[in-house]
Formats: C-alpha cells, structure tokens, sequence
C-alpha cells in the first residue's frame, strides 16, 4: 500500500490528468488538475 501514495505514483497521476486536460477545449478540467496538483503536493510553486 505504501507504493500507491509514493513520489512515482502521485506524479504518473498528474501526468495521465495533465495530457487528459489538453485533450479538452474547456478550461475546468486544467484547474481541477492544478487543485489536485496542489493537494499531492503542498509545497510545490506553480
């Protein structure tokens, strides 16, 4: 279980919501990606 909430997982996450959001012509879904990229990691600047 500790895999799931590694580094590794929580950036393969981002990447697949990432390339999900620019296949999309509308703007929510890239500030739902930031919202959850924020959340996996606080400390990180945009």
């Amino acid at each position: 279980m500790a895999f799931l909430t590694s580094n590794a997982v929580k950036e393969l996450v981002i990447s697949l919501l990432e390339a999900y959001a620019k296949s999309t012509d509308n703007t929510i879904d890239d500030q739902a990606v930031l919202l959850i990229k924020k959340n996996l990691f606080p400390g990180l600047k945009d």
